[in-house]
C-alpha cells in the first residue's frame, strides 16, 4: 500500500493560494520522501454534480415557467426549486474534469512537481475519514491531511472523533510566513472571469505561469461559463478594453443591435487605465495598487514582464526619477498615499 499526503477543496477557480498548497504539501511530504504520493481531493457535491447533469433541462424548464409569478400557482414552488438549483452552478460552475485540467496544467508546469507522484480524484465532500477509507480501497494510505491554517482546527476536530486508528490522520498546514494577501479566493476568479476582468483574473493567478497560460486558462473557465449561460457567448477574452471591432461576426451584430441598453459599455477614448497608488512612508516612496486592494510595493523592473504592464512599467520609469520622487516626499506625509490613473492608448 502507498503512502500519501492529501490536500482538499473544491479548486473552483484555481489561484495563488491553491499554487502554494499543492507545492507546500508535495515539497514537505512526497519530495522528503515521507509519503510516496500527493493525492488532490477535489470536492464536487452530489447537488453541484446534478446541476452540471440537467443544467441544460433546467434552464429550458425556467424559460417556460418564466411569467410565473402568483405564489399561489402550483408550478411557483418548482419554479423556486429550479432557481435554486441554477443557484448551486453559479457558486459552483466548473465541472471536476475543468477543475482537474487547470490542476494539471499548474503541476506539467513546475518542474518540482513529478506527475508521476500526484493523483487528482474526485470526492463527494470534505470529511477526511470518509475519503481515507474510500482511498484503502485504491491501496493508497493518507498519512497526512495538509490545509490552509485557518482549516487546521477543523480537521484536526475530525482526527480527534476517530475510533478506528486504521482512519486517523495527521494534520499540517501552509507554512505562515509564505501566506500573502495575493493569495486570493474562487469568488474573486470567477468575478473576474464573468466581468471579462483580465488585468485582476492575471493578478490572481501562480507566478509560475506566463501570459500564454494564463490566457489559457482563462479562455478554459470562460468557455465553461459561457456554455452554461452565465456569460454572454463571445469568443473574445482580451486584456483591456474589448474593441468592438475584434468581436466575431455574431458578437459584432449583437453589439450593434444593442448598443443603446443601460448594460453595454458604450465607449471609451483611450484604450484603458491602470490604477496605481503612490505612497509615502519613513523610507521614502513605493508604488502600490491599494484600490485594488494589492499593497505589495513594485517597481518597474518587478513587474510582470508582459505586454499587459507595459503602460505600468512606463509609469514607474517615470516616476522612479529622483527629482520627480522628491516631489512627492515633500508633498506628502509618512503614510499617506496618492492614487493616480495612468491611461494607455494609440
Amino acid at each position: 500500500m502507498q503512502t500519501a499526503v492529501l490536500v482538499t477543496g473544491r479548486f473552483s477557480g484555481m489561484h495563488t493560494g491553491h499554487a502554494k498548497l499543492i507545492t507546500q504539501a508535495y515539497n514537505k511530504y512526497v519530495a522528503t520522501n515521507k509519503v510516496d504520493l500527493l493525492v488532490i481531493g477535489i470536492i464536487v457535491s452530489p447537488s453541484s454534480q446534478k446541476v452540471y447533469d440537467t443544467y441544460i433541462d433546467i434552464k429550458n424548464e425556467l424559460e417556460v415557467l418564466k411569467d410565473i409569478i402568483d405564489k399561489k400557482d402550483p408550478l411557483f414552488k418548482r419554479k423556486k426549486e429550479l432557481l435554486k438549483q441554477l443557484e448551486v452552478l453559479q457558486k459552483n460552475p466548473f465541472e471536476f474534469s475543468k477543475r482537474k485540467e487547470v490542476i494539471q496544467k499548474f503541476i506539467t508546469k513546475m518542474p518540482i512537481l513529478d506527475s508521476k507522484k500526484i493523483i487528482i480524484m474526485s470526492f463527494d465532500n470534505g470529511h477526511v475519514p470518509t475519503i481515507k477509507e474510500s482511498l484503502k480501497e485504491e491501496s493508497i494510505d493518507v498519512k497526512v491531511l495538509f490545509c490552509g491554517e485557518d482549516r487546521a482546527d477543523t480537521y484536526n476536530k475530525q482526527s480527534d472523533r476517530i475510533d478506528d486508528e486504521a482512519l486517523d490522520f495527521m494534520v499540517d498546514y501552509i507554512d505562515r510566513d509564505l501566506e500573502d494577501k495575493k493569495s486570493g479566493s474562487g469568488t474573486q476568479i470567477r468575478k473576474a472571469l464573468i466581468e471579462d476582468n483580465y488585468e485582476e483574473f492575471t493578478s490572481l493567478m501562480p507566478e509560475e505561469f506566463d501570459e500564454e497560460l494564463i490566457k489559457e486558462v482563462y479562455d478554459i473557465y470562460r468557455d465553461s461559463l459561457k456554455e452554461k449561460g452565465l456569460i454572454s457567448n463571445s469568443n473574445s477574452s482580451l486584456a483591456g478594453i474589448t474593441h468592438i471591432e475584434d468581436l466575431d461576426i455574431d458578437d459584432f451584430l449583437f453589439w450593434l443591435k444593442n448598443l443603446y441598453n443601460d448594460n453595454i459599455e458604450l465607449i471609451q477614448k483611450l484604450d484603458g487605465t491602470f490604477n496605481m497608488s503612490i505612497v509615502r512612508t519613513n523610507e521614502g516612496i513605493h508604488f502600490a495598487r491599494l484600490a485594488k486592494k494589492q499593497e505589495n510595493s513594485f517597481t518597474s523592473s518587478s513587474l510582470p514582464k508582459n505586454p499587459l504592464y507595459n503602460a505600468l512599467r512606463g509609469a514607474c520609469n517615470a516616476l522612479e526619477d529622483n527629482r520627480i520622487q522628491q516631489v512627492f516626499i515633500e508633498e506628502l506625509l509618512p503614510n499617506e498615499a496618492l492614487d493616480i490613473e495612468v491611461l494607455y492608448g494609440i
